[in-house]
């Protein structure tokens, strides 16, 4: 099974590219949910580009005959390359011969650092792979929920599509204007809701909250959380005077402290940036055994939009974390506890042999932690 004809796979890895643009401080972070996020949003991106092909939507509308909660070809992904390894490496690998990976679950969420790191395919692990399905789960029953709703109005084709569109920018839109820093799932999930609420007047609320609380994920009463307002944005804005002294004040950094700018894109109506600033902490903690003094680098900052005006018109903010050595060190020992870390400092060994040997990080010459691969 040659992986790269398969488009499940492909459309799986180019979802990586695709965060990694919009989302670039995800791609190092010893956050294992948002390693996991990555993993899930590359799973949902392949998810959307099967749903494109007008043959797979026919088929599927055929197999599933109205009844989305059983799994069924879209859901399960990459079936070539899950049957590969179910044949070489045996059903302890891959359960089901039939998919690496099947987005019709019912997976719960944990946090992440509390599972087995050596619990069996079938049950949830915190290995990002593994703990991704709680996230692609609820996206997939959003999308389900979107699909029974479109298909009412209109039967066939032109309902999956209009589905598939209407999921896909709801989960772009979350993407595309979270702050800089972790991305967990329950935040995406209460972005995605805002998009809705904002952009398509809510149509899609009540699938979203009824698909997260299947997956263990009950999001707050609308309302609940205090949003800014307009007139509070523009002050933050690093344009106007005084905005950048009020940002740096609104993220807890130093007076002076450096925010770069990068992620400048255009939108639908204007473009995005974010402002990003990074420090590296060393991490001190028994727990970490040989790995205590590792460094690790840490991004808090905003994602901005601005209107065809420039003017700002929406600011996400993630102030900066103020963890303590133990909180740290809770973070990092699942991956220790994975060997997804390569002890040997310096190592010049490239990305294909960490893939080989299963370490995704490495720590530098000065004992930074950096992320070689996602797969």
């Amino acid at each position: 099974m040659y992986a790269v004809e398969s488009l499940d796979v492909v459309a799986h890895e180019a979802g990586h590219a695709i965060l990694d643009i919009y989302q670039p401080g995800a791609w190092s972070t010893p956050d294992l949910e948002t390693a996991s996020f990555h993993e899930s949003f590359a799973d949902c991106s392949a998810l959307l580009v099967t749903l494109s092909d007008p043959a797979v939507r026919r088929s599927l509308l055929a197999e599933a005959a109205g009844s989305w909660e059983r799994s069924n070809q879209v859901s399960r992904l990459a079936e070539a390359m899950g049957r590969a390894i179910h044949d070489n490496y045996g059903p302890g690998a891959v359960s089901d011969p039939t998919r690496l990976r099947d987005a019709r679950n019912d997976f719960r969420y944990a946090p992440p650092e509390t599972l087995n790191p050596g619990a069996p395919e079938a049950a949830l692990a915190p290995e990002p792979h593994s703990f991704s399905r709680v996230f692609t789960g609820a996206f997939y029953d959003t999308t389900a929920w979107l699909l029974a709703r479109a298909l009412k109005k209109e039967p066939g084709e032109a309902g999956v599509e209009e589905a598939r569109r209407r999921a896909g920018l709801l989960l772009a839109r979350a993407v595309e204007t979270m702050p800089p820093g972790d991305l967990r799932y329950r935040e995406v999930a209460l972005r995605m809701r805002e998009v809705d609420q904002e952009e398509a007047g809510g149509t899609a609320t009540i699938g979203i909250e009824e698909s997260f609380a299947r997956h263990g994920m009950r999001l707050p009463p609308l309302g609940a959380r205090p949003r800014s307002t307009f007139a509070a944005l523009r002050s933050l804005d690093p344009d106007r005077p005084g905005g950048l002294a009020a940002l740096r004040a609104a993220l807890g950094i130093p007076a002076g402290a450096k925010l770069a700018r990068g992620g400048a894109l255009r939108t639908r109506a204007g473009h995005r940036e974010q402002l990003v600033h990074t420090e590296e902490i060393c991490v001190r903690h028994p727990s970490l055994g040989r790995f205590s003094g590792l460094t690790v680098r840490i991004p808090c900052g905003c994602t901005l939009t601005r209107n065809p005006q420039g003017e700002v018109e929406g600011l996400a903010l993630a102030p900066r974390p103020r963890r303590g050595a133990r909180e740290w060190a809770r973070l990092i020992r699942p991956w220790i506890r994975m060997n997804a870390i390569d002890p040997a400092r310096g190592s010049r060994s490239g990305s294909r042999a960490h893939f080989l040997e299963r370490t995704p990080f490495r720590l530098t010459e000065t004992g930074r932690l950096e992320r070689v691969y996602f797969d």
